[in-house]
């Protein structure tokens, strides 16, 4: 009887071990794809820079719209800023590194733009909700992580309309009125709205905001975050 059940119960574990790799051989590239991890490199080379991070700075968090924006010290000055960005990355992602990034820093300010990668994958099916739920657990994590007593301020930019992700840009629109709507009643969280500008009167999309992909932002974009943003700070930082 006892061989028959271990008999038994090695054929179900062997039935269980095939399927998991069958399931793994099937989607190793999407598991990959959207792992943390793959941005180590990137997170390691902003941990060596970070030794330098000014005194009261303010760290930009965020994807590649952030990563790319490569005159974001000189747009800011005389404010002191840090570009953090890494990816294209998501929200998780920005949660699953904060410790590591932000743990050793006090920042006078986080400034976040992510969302965009997220609602646009069909891999991930993120819906609006999902988005402001996983904003709501990178500010708990940046809050963890902040000096008891401290006054500092978290500011998310809105996910911009890009004119490569029309198909989703009604999902991330959602986003944006969510996220807003939560930061009204959230102290020290507040909404920018960069989104509105860059759509026309007639809500069609602002194509000279984008360099050639239509997703990343050229230099006139960029002037249109920062006037955006300087407006945000200066009410609420």
């Amino acid at each position: 009887m006892k061989k028959v059940q271990k008999k038994y119960l090695f054929l179900m574990l062997s039935g269980i071990t095939a399927l998991f790799t069958l399931i793994v051989s099937i989607f190793p590239k999407d598991l990959q794809k959207h792992s943390p991890t793959r941005w180590e490199p990137q997170i390691k080379s902003i941990e060596k820079r970070l030794i330098d991070f000014p005194k009261n700075g303010v760290l930009f968090y965020g994807s590649s719209s952030i990563r790319k924006w490569t005159s974001l010290k000189e747009d800011f000055k005389p404010l002191p800023v840090f570009n953090a960005g890494f990816g294209g990355c998501i929200l998780p992602d920005l949660s699953y590194f904060a410790e590591r990034l932000l743990g050793k820093i006090h920042p006078r300010a986080v400034v976040i733009y992510a969302g965009d990668n997220d609602l646009y994958s069909s891999h991930l099916n993120y819906s609006a909700k999902d988005t402001l739920h996983n904003f709501r657990i990178l500010v708990k994590k940046i809050i963890s992580l902040t000096p008891a007593g401290s006054s500092m301020k978290i500011f998310f930019i809105s996910i911009k309309p890009s004119p490569s992700r029309k198909s989703a840009w009604f999902k991330m629109k959602k986003a944006n009125a969510l996220i807003e709507a939560w930061t009204r009643n959230t102290k020290n969280v507040f909404y920018i709205d960069t989104a509105s500008k860059m759509l026309n009167e007639d809500g069609s999309f602002r194509d000279e905001l984008f360099i050639s992909d239509g997703l990343h932002l050229n230099q006139k974009g960029y002037e249109l975050w920062t006037k955006t943003i300087k407006k945000s700070f200066n009410k609420s930082l």
